[in-house]
């Protein structure tokens, strides 16, 4: 017994797959229309596009786009299980799934990209009472409620 804990200690040493091939923490890009939303998760903040970064094995985490003038956006990051946990049974068995499991490393998270189009709040009351107008380029809408704006007529362009 005494001769083969060493192998067993080995083993577990080397065992992590996961790990190895993922670290850990999870790299997930997002960019949204228009740039310069304020990205916040998981007590982290950050400006668009970036790329915003949660643990692995935490649970779910709730991702929040927001910009003024925009209407606030929520997305769930759902943790599920990696592929790299499948290299990791092949090569080492029930332990290093064992060993990836209980460290959190045999997750990841989805979506693995985010592309967040905002739409635009046109008219707000603001607390005093007063409206708060909003006006957006035609430009910087996406390309298909630009082309249905322009083709309903509901647009007239300053250029001659």
């Amino acid at each position: 017994m005494i001769k083969i804990l060493p192998i067993f200690m080995l083993l577990f040493a080397l065992n992590g797959c996961a790990y190895i091939v993922n670290g850990k923490m999870v790299g997930v890009p997002v960019v949204t229309t228009p740039d310069g939303a304020t990205l916040t998760v998981n007590n982290q903040t950050y400006i668009s596009p970036a790329t915003i970064n949660v643990p692995r094995g935490k649970g779910d985490f709730t991702l929040l786009i927001e910009k003024e003038g925009f209407k606030s956006v929520e997305i769930v990051l759902n943790q599920s299980i990696d592929i790299a946990l499948a290299g990791n049974a092949l090569s080492f068995g029930p332990l290093g799934l064992a060993v990836d499991f209980i460290s959190g490393y045999a997750y990841d998270i989805e979506p693995d990209v985010i592309k967040a189009n905002l739409k635009g709040a046109t008219v707000s009351k603001l607390d005093d009472g007063t409206l708060n107008l909003v006006l957006i380029d035609i430009n910087d809408l996406p390309k298909q409620l630009a082309l249905k704006i322009k083709k309903n007529r509901h647009y007239k362009s300053n250029k001659r």
